[in-house]
Formats: C-alpha cells, structure tokens, sequence
C-alpha cells in the first residue's frame, strides 16, 4: 500500500505542474476601453498589467470641501498591475472542470495608477492616484468571452499627501480573449 500511495504522490508531482500551467493572455475589455495581457510567472501565478480608460465612482469622495450628494465618478486613464496566483487549479482538475486560458481563482496583489481625469463629478488635489492592496478574484471564459471579477481592500493615495482606505473595492471586466501565445513548456 505504502509503494502505491508512494506512485501515486511522485505521479501527482512530477504531472501537476505540467496540468496546472498558467499561459500568456491577450484581452480587450467591453465596458471601459482596456487592453491587458496576462504573462504566466510560474506553474499557478501571472503578471497581469491593463492600461486604458475606466470609470470609478465613490461614496465617500477623498477630497473636501464636498459639496453635493450621490456618488462620485470620474474617467480618467489608468494603468494596473497584478500578480496573480491561481490556487484552485488542481480542485478544478479533479473535478473535470477547465483551467485552459487561466480559467480558476486567484489571490493578487494588485498595484495602480489613475491620471488626470477626462470627466469627473468632483475636483480632485492632485491628477495623479495611486492604489495598492490584497484582493481575491475568479476568472472565467466562455470560448472568447472572457469575465473576471475581484474584491479587497484598498489604500489610496496622491501625490500631495492625500490618503484614504476603501473597506472594500469590487472590479467586474467584461471582454474578450484576443490571443493566447502557446508556452515553450507546452510545445
């Protein structure tokens, strides 16, 4: 029995990475204008880096006076990193479902960058923010349709001293997979 679980340990390991390799993404993104590639790191983690416009809103808004209600929106261009690190993917395996094209749930660290504003509904102290904090996600195709969705905490600050900590911030993409490049390790 112990040669058998001993076979079956060397098998999962020697097999595993090879069934749980992340690929490189190309994806555009439906509801703001973003163009993001995905580069695999490792077995199970990714760099992900977007640029493009977005659209974000706030309740309550970071800079003062403030003078109105409702929620807060701005458009602007912006720039996001993350590292990715898809945890489920052998459960997902197992359980007969997809990981192709970086398809499981991931935890990141995701760092990013929000310039001067195209639109907004309130006046910012600086034009350049920075964001930074630990989120949770998932990641999901459906042929070339491509959603993820990611939820944390996040610490946002300026150039000019201005700080503030949002409990909770949610990101929902909507796209499409646009290329995914083969790795050398798959060839």
């Amino acid at each position: 029995m112990k040669v058998i679980s001993l076979f079956f340990g060397i098998l999962f390991f020697v097999i595993n990475p090879v069934l749980s390799q992340t690929v490189d993404l190309w994806k555009i993104n439906a509801f703001t204008p973003t163009l993001e590639y995905e580069k695999s790191i490792a077995p199970q983690w990714t760099l992900a880096q977007k640029a493009g416009i977005t659209f974000s809103g706030s309740l309550p808004p970071l800079t003062e006076p403030f003078v109105g209600t409702g929620v807060l929106y701005q458009i602007a261009p912006f720039y996001d990193i993350q590292t990715r690190r898809y945890y489920n993917f052998n459960k997902r395996i197992a359980k007969g479902k997809n990981i192709e094209n970086n398809v499981g749930n991931f935890i990141t660290f995701r760092a990013q960058y929000v310039g001067p504003e195209i639109a907004s509904s309130f006046v910012r102290y600086s034009p350049h923010t920075f964001k930074i904090g630990p989120y949770w996600g998932l990641q999901r195709n459906n042929g070339s349709l491509n959603y993820y969705f990611n939820i944390g905490p996040a610490f946002i600050f300026d150039d000019v001293g201005n700080r503030a900590i949002w409990p909770i911030e949610v990101e929902f993409r909507l796209g499409w997979l646009l290329k995914k490049k083969v790795n050398s390790s798959e060839n």
